[in-house]
């Protein structure tokens, strides 16, 4: 949701000449993305996996944003994982991470007192462990808030990817795409058994070995004579 804009004109007329005085309308917007950026198996459990996703915060507008919030609610999006949990957030900038994050009971990214100044940007880096059952593919999406100067609230639904308005026509509130999260099929393994040779074959083989021991004991004689 954009903040609503104004244009304020005003004439002055202690000047020489009275002069137009122009102000530039006041525009509050804030912007969200939101991307998968890796994606690695565990070593210690096949159904375990190591996500990184990475949010980037713009603030399009020209006044400055304070009491910046992310919520991110994991438990809706890992709702068919067998469980999930993060394992670490981090922020740049004037952004400050929420340590106590879980997605679950506490689902607000930031602290309370993050702020992002009017053409800045920033980022933030969630790692989360999932432990998958027979659902393999999932979506996510985010929210960032935001409060102007005059106290108007701004919001964005975060966009899949690294740009929260790759159509840049200035206003990424019409940009929404969910994050998705697609696990890769396990690689197949082929079971390795052990060749099953029955008490016939093994007496075969044990005769044809014999009767090449005795063959060559026959030639061997015949060399002597």
């Amino acid at each position: 949701m954009r903040a609503a804009n104004f244009f304020f004109q005003a004439r002055v007329g202690s000047f020489a000449g009275a002069e137009d005085l122009n102000f530039a309308p006041l525009q509050a917007e804030v912007g969200l993305a939101k991307a998968l950026t890796s994606l690695a198996r565990s070593a210690n459990d096949k159904d375990t996996y190591h996500l990184t996703f990475g949010f980037n915060v713009t603030n399009p507008g020209n006044v400055d944003l304070s009491n910046v919030q992310i919520t991110d609610d994991l438990a809706a999006a890992f709702a068919g994982a067998t469980a999930f949990h993060v394992t670490a957030v981090s922020a740049s900038g004037t952004l400050i991470a929420n340590a106590s994050y879980d997605g679950v009971g506490n689902m607000n990214l930031l602290a309370a007192s993050s702020t992002l100044s009017a053409g800045a940007s920033a980022t933030v880096t969630l790692h989360v462990d999932i432990t998958i059952g027979t659902v393999r593919s999932f979506n996510n999406t985010a929210v960032v808030t935001g409060t102007t100067p005059s106290g108007q609230p701004v919001t964005d639904t975060s966009e899949n990817g690294a740009d929260p308005d790759p159509d840049h026509d200035g206003n990424p509130t019409n940009n929404g795409d969910p994050t998705p999260i697609v696990i890769p099929a396990a690689e197949a393994t082929v079971p390795v058994t052990m060749l099953d040779v029955s008490a016939a074959a093994l007496m075969c083989l044990l005769i044809m070995l014999l009767g090449m021991t005795a063959a060559r004991r026959v030639r061997s004689f015949r060399r002597q004579l």
